[in-house]
């Protein structure tokens, strides 16, 4: 339930912070949530996803 305003409050940080717009403030958390993502999941899948 917390994720939600997470990611809200991560977007909003974003916009601000850098002066990014709205969509470029998205794209660079989904971005980083996938870099911070995939090593996770290849060390516990190995070196392939599913």
């Amino acid at each position: 339930m917390a994720a939600v305003p997470a990611r809200y409050l991560t977007v909003v940080g974003l916009e601000r912070a850098h002066s990014f717009h709205t969509t470029r403030a998205v794209l660079t958390a989904v971005i980083g949530l996938g870099v911070t993502w995939l090593p996770f999941v290849t060390r516990r899948r190995g070196p392939f996803l599913p």
